[in-house]
């Protein structure tokens, strides 16, 4: 009689330990890790890092390596020759790379994500302050590996020429779901909410875009404090750069004031997470013109850099999930 009793007991135990070991192999929950990102403190250094390069004064984008661990990939915008240029950890100098037959009209962030056959840059050409271009450029490159001797050039893979379906906007933002190698572009907007839009990642040539809702960023962020530069309160909602975790389960958006990060779950989109889901306030400093951000590549932290000779590499350490 006894061994009927038991066997019960046995197998709910084991389930109970299933599930448990199932629950223990799912990590953090995307909220959990935005919270870490939100609870983020500045790493100390004194001095802070600088940028070495002295050709990089109007940096626009960046995006930590997935081929070439331990570096950072950035652009200048408009103005400038159409080149990558390799960051070092703390602001060192790893040289440039000419990107063939993309000129660089008004190069304004960098993303990363995979592809067929290895790690792939998008190069963001998608500046427009006077609202003249309906149509925008996102040049696709094959990631150099930085790790060795650089090559001189490296020549676009595929150009995807997105179309704005109602009217030219500016736009510094573009997030690369890595999941579904969808782009999602932000729109710049000082007075007022941002439109989300999104495209196939995977085209070349002619691409629309699609609009998939707002977002205001000035309602997500803390209101500065009234001795705050110009700038950062006019440019609170004015999103300059972004980046998504290596995982898809997060995006970090930038403004010159604020930054935010919004958690994505399974069956949402990256543009749907951004219009859908309550972003919390990360860590920033106040950076003149401050236009890149880039997760780490661990997701253990970001960094933030701004315009200027010798800019400063403001890093920040995740508080970790949990």
């Amino acid at each position: 009689m006894g061994r009927w009793v038991i066997a019960p007991v046995v197998i709910a135990l084991l389930v109970v330990a299933c599930a448990d070991d199932e629950a223990a192999d799912t990590g953090p929950t995307p909220a959990e890790v935005a919270s870490a990102l939100c609870a983020a403190s500045a790493l100390p250094s004194d001095p802070v890092p600088t940028l070495q390069s002295a050709t990089l004064t109007e940096l626009s984008g960046l995006v930590a390596g997935r081929r070439s661990t331990g570096v950072w990939w950035a652009v200048n915008d408009s103005g400038n020759e159409g080149r990558l240029h390799v960051v070092g950890p703390a602001g060192e100098d790893g040289g440039t790379v000419a990107v063939e037959g993309a000129a660089n009209a008004d190069w304004e962030d960098l993303a990363a994500g995979p592809g067929p056959e290895g790690d792939l840059l998008y190069i963001a050409d998608i500046g427009n302050n006077i609202g003249d271009r309906v149509t925008v450029p996102i040049e696709v490159v094959a990631e150099p590996d930085a790790t060795a001797a650089l090559p001189p050039s490296i020549p676009v893979e595929r150009s995807i020429e997105l179309t704005w379906p109602d009217g030219a906007r500016d736009a510094e933002t573009l997030l690369v779901d890595p999941r579904r190698s969808e782009l999602v572009i932000l729109t710049k907007n000082y007075a007022g909410p941002s439109e989300v839009y999104a495209a196939d990642g995977t085209g070349v040539g002619p691409t629309p875009m699609a609009k998939v809702g707002t977002v205001d960023l000035r309602a997500a962020a803390a209101v500065p404090a009234d001795d705050a530069p110009i700038n950062v309160i006019l440019g609170l909602g004015a999103p300059t750069g972004g980046d998504v975790t290596e995982a898809g389960d997060v995006a970090l958006v930038r403004t010159y004031g604020t930054a935010l990060a919004w958690p994505r779950e399974e069956d949402q989109s990256l543009a749907e997470a951004l219009v859908e889901n309550e972003p919390c306030e990360a860590p920033t400093v106040f950076e003149p013109q401050g236009e890149a951000i880039a997760v780490d590549a661990d997701g253990a932290g970001y960094r933030t850099i701004g315009e200027g000779g010798q800019a400063p590499v403001n890093r920040f350490v995740s508080a970790g999930p949990g």
